[in-house]
């Protein structure tokens, strides 16, 4: 059975693309006014076409990052505001790159209180779009007193002018389990941070536990399962992880720890035990041809619950094996399913099992008994004997 890296990374499935709300507002087609008939001399209807007015234009001044390739791919680019322009009736005027280490760049950082690098100042020629200004306003920067218009909607990674620093490199450190084949190799995460989050990485590490490293960061950090992934501070940076990883992490000494994988994990307190791999028995008559697939619905119901199955086991219902299931749960309809105790290591597992008005036995063991949520479906109701 495949390793389930889809359940598990449902929690970084949507990806953040930086800049989406200002592209998408300057590329959503714009309704021109109605302009309403007017009355000529005769009397008769007229549609007068109003005088052309004269486009205005934006002037753009981008001031990099100082240093950082990586950053100054994060601000405000003339190309796209260039073909954004047109749907607000707005010309592009001069586009200008300068350094932050210039004179120029360091005078506009200390009127504009500029604290992120790379940013792009714009000067528009007249008035703008209404529209423009409003989108502007909400989603990219700032309009200065002077009607200059300040880019701040910066992402990581950045120059910090305050700190004097890069922001958004981050050091990533994942503890692979050993002795557990079917556990995911950590390091995953780092990668599909990296390319749904837009997340830069200074250095990722990937360690053993054996390793003295990662024997330390398992004490200081009190790590009772593996795998398990440690990033450093700046990955605060990203809005992405802010929204979506911060819940899952702890943060503890300079460290966000994701420290609750979704099973299977090793869990170093029960002496290196593997925890979730969860068995399946299925109930079934062979001869019932029109009843519902008990595998497809255990698939279903075991990816929605990110279950992972490590075996399963068939019964025809005329085995010895399964008429004593049959006894020992009282089981009233098939085809029907059983999972281990080991589902209990899947914390929201139990309670939405439960919800569906099935059992959880007193030996641990999940019994399907939800038979008449499944409409219609073909099952065999076998309560009579």
């Amino acid at each position: 059975m495949d390793k389930p890296y889809l359940g598990i990374f449902i929690w970084i499935a949507v990806g953040l693309i930086i800049g989406a709300v200002l592209y998408f507002g300057f590329l959503a087609p714009k309704t021109p006014p109605a302009v309403p008939p007017v009355q000529n001399y005769s009397g008769t209807n007229q549609t007068i076409t109003p005088p052309a007015q004269g486009q205005p234009t934006l002037d753009i001044l981008v001031i990099n990052a100082p240093s950082c390739p990586d950053c100054n791919g994060s601000g405000l680019s003339p190309t796209l505001l260039a073909n954004a322009l047109p749907t607000f009736n707005i010309k592009m005027g001069t586009a200008r790159t300068i350094e932050a280490d210039s004179s120029e760049a360091q005078a506009l950082i200390s009127k504009y209180n500029i604290s992120a690098l790379p940013t792009a100042i714009l000067t528009p020629s007249g008035k703008l779009n209404d529209s423009f200004t409003s989108v502007w306003a909400t989603s990219a920067g700032t309009i200065e007193a002077d009607g200059k218009m300040v880019y701040r909607a910066v992402a990581a990674p950045y120059y910090d002018t305050t700190e004097k620093k890069l922001v958004g490199f981050v050091s990533g450190i994942a503890i692979n389990a050993t002795g557990c084949p079917e556990c995911i190799d950590s390091s995953i995460f780092m990668d599909s941070l990296e390319s749904l989050g837009n997340m830069k990485f200074s250095s990722k590490k990937v360690l053993l536990p054996s390793d003295p490293e990662a024997v330390a960061l398992i004490a200081a950090h009190n790590i009772t399962r593996l795998p398990a992934l440690l990033l450093s501070e700046d990955a605060m940076a990203y809005v992405f992880f802010q929204q979506r990883v911060l819940p899952l992490v702890e943060y503890e000494k300079g460290w966000y720890v994701l420290r609750n994988l979704t099973p299977p994990y090793v869990d170093l307190t029960a002496n290196n035990s593997v925890k979730g791999l969860v068995k399946a028995v299925y109930l079934v008559n062979d001869s019932c041809t029109l009843c519902f697939n008990v595998t497809q619905l255990s698939e279903y119901l075991s990816s929605s619950g990110g279950l992972y199955i490590s075996n399963s086991t068939t019964y025809d219902i005329s085995t010895p094996e399964a008429k004593a299931l049959v006894k020992k749960y009282d089981i009233k309809a098939i085809p029907m399913m059983m999972y281990s105790p080991d589902a209990s290591d899947y914390p929201a597992f139990p309670s939405a099992w439960v919800e569906i008005n099935s059992t959880i036995e007193s030996n641990g063991w999940f019994v399907f008994r939800s038979h008449q949520m499944l409409n219609e479906m073909v099952y065999q109701n076998i309560s009579s004997g």
